[in-house]
């Protein structure tokens, strides 16, 4: 399937997926159930990690500096003195993307949400689980407090194609300023100086709106539809 922003020619899509566990009045969150669930059609779109995630500053920086030395450490590449990159022509190269899915609760969501922005600004209504709460604070200092930063990924594209199949899903530019958020914003930020890796964020409603089941197709439909983005046919 064609689409705006399509840039194909990626041999593989590799998804490092996250979620979080409890915190402020939610003891039971349902991204700890959905995380290890997902599970893409396409046999090219591999889940790399799934992992849950404390919901505080510092799991978040410790996560997004972790999956870059992982990730790293796949496929070394090689230079010769030309700074041409060495290939062995007995062996296909393959393209790898890398995907940096988090998941995240919002408990007054009636649909999935698809966010499409995040924002240089953390602005916590309450303490993370470790007792931090950065008020009208950057996440990356080099930038204007509260810039807006667009995935490169088209979720417009993405959620009107499952909204044709009745889906509850929606579009969002607004993560709020609390965790979800800063792991966006800082896995973003971080992950721009890094090649082919992209990053993405979805909320979830809580599973009395949307049922665990009705939540994973729509998920699986995301990735889905990521690969069919880059991948080639």
């Amino acid at each position: 399937i064609e689409r705006s922003g399509t840039a194909r020619g990626y041999d593989t899509l590799d998804v490092y997926l996250t979620g979080f566990g409890p915190f402020g009045d939610i003891s039971d969150n349902p991204t700890m159930h959905l995380v290890p669930a997902v599970s893409p059609s396409n046999p090219r779109v591999r889940v790399q990690s799934r992992n849950i995630l404390r919901v505080s500053i510092g799991a978040v920086q410790q996560y997004v500096h972790d999956i870059i030395a992982a990730s790293c450490k796949d496929a070394p590449v090689q230079y010769n003195n030309n700074n041409h990159i060495v290939v062995d022509s007995g062996v296909p190269q393959r393209r790898t993307l890398r995907l940096l899915l988090s998941l995240g609760v919002n408990s007054s969501a009636d649909r999935i949400y698809f966010e499409q922005a995040y924002y240089n600004k953390a602005d916590f209504r309450i303490p993370d689980v470790d007792g931090n709460q950065p008020r009208n604070q950057p996440i990356d200092a080099n930038y204007v407090l509260d810039t807006r930063f667009l995935s490169k990924v088209d979720g417009y594209a993405i959620v009107h194609e499952l909204q044709q199949r009745g889906f509850a899903v929606g579009l969002s530019v607004d993560p709020g300023r609390y965790v979800c958020n800063y792991i966006y914003c800082y896995g973003g930020l971080t992950l721009a100086t890094q090649n082919d890796f992209l990053s993405v964020f979805v909320h979830v409603p809580v599973f009395e709106v949307l049922s665990a089941p009705e939540q994973l197709i729509i998920i699986n439909g995301i990735v889905d539809a990521i690969g069919e983005m880059y991948l080639n046919v």
